[in-house]
């Protein structure tokens, strides 16, 4: 159980290399007919900042959240790649959630681990909302900085391979191979709403708020790619962070895509 005022069940299912920790509510692991909000998590945090969407989208939904390897209450996964995060949650979900329809949410580096969910290969998953998801990392100069922190204070091997492996950083270096994730667009076979905010990525210079991973550059090479599945959303007056300082907006497009995916299964607003 987690939480004071919210009861959540944290379940470990056995997956390809390991385990993956799902939390919800109890009724959310039952077998029933309503469709499933699958939350997951931006790197370097939890599941915490995204449990106030339990109250947004119930009783229409059931939402499940998605600890990622080695964060929170998560054991580690290896090797350590979006690829097999994903691989490994499709395993929990089709021992858990086989026989539901899911339409998977995630945030920032969740929200590449969803589109890597949106191939097919899970009959279960039927749509994608990716929230400023970070496309190529070389330019993340602010997201560069956090990892090098927390590598530099955790000092095990998880977060090392997490950092370079994913991130490309390597101590204080980056490496000059850059990460790129547009290629995770050529598989998605299901409908998916690309989300990103307003407050820019550049120039350098503090901010209160977090700044968006998706510029301009990711923008264009989105629209020009051939993926006829995906759908641009820019949201007015946010950062980085949209599920946490946009949540009526985010909503609002969560339900409609879920009404283009689940038909009349999805009630009204």
């Amino acid at each position: 159980m987690i939480g004071t005022d919210i009861t959540l069940e944290v379940r470990q299912q056995a997956s390809r290399d390991g385990r993956v920790t799902l939390i919800g509510r109890r009724e959310a692991f039952a077998s029933c007919t309503k469709p499933v909000i699958l939350m997951i998590h931006g790197a370097l945090r939890d599941v915490t900042p995204l449990l106030p969407w339990l109250s947004l989208l119930e009783p229409d939904f059931d939402v499940v959240f998605v600890e990622l390897p080695g964060h929170g209450r998560a054991s580690p996964l290896y090797p350590v790649s979006i690829e097999n995060f994903a691989a490994n949650i499709g395993d929990a979900l089709t021992q858990m959630l086989e026989h539901r329809r899911i339409i998977v949410v995630g945030e920032s580096l969740g929200g590449l681990v969803a589109l890597a969910l949106g191939t097919g290969s899970l009959p279960m998953v039927r749509g994608i909302v990716a929230a400023d998801p970070p496309l190529t990392m070389g330019k993340l100069w602010h997201v560069t900085s956090a990892v090098q922190n927390h590598i530099a204070s955790a000092k095990d091997r998880f977060w090392t391979e997490f950092a370079f492996n994913i991130f490309g950083v390597e101590g204080d270096q980056l490496d000059p191979d850059d990460r790129i994730y547009y290629p995770l667009f050529d598989h998605l076979s299901v409908p998916t709403y690309l989300l990103t905010g307003d407050l820019p990525l550049f120039p350098v210079r503090s901010l209160a708020g977090v700044p968006c991973v998706i510029d301009a550059v990711d923008w264009r090479t989105i629209l020009r790619h051939p993926c006829k599945f995906v759908r641009l959303e820019r949201i007015n007056e946010c950062g980085h962070l949209l599920l946490v300082g946009a949540k009526d907006r985010c909503l609002t497009l969560i339900r409609q895509l879920a009404g283009e995916v689940l038909g009349n299964d999805v009630p009204p607003q």
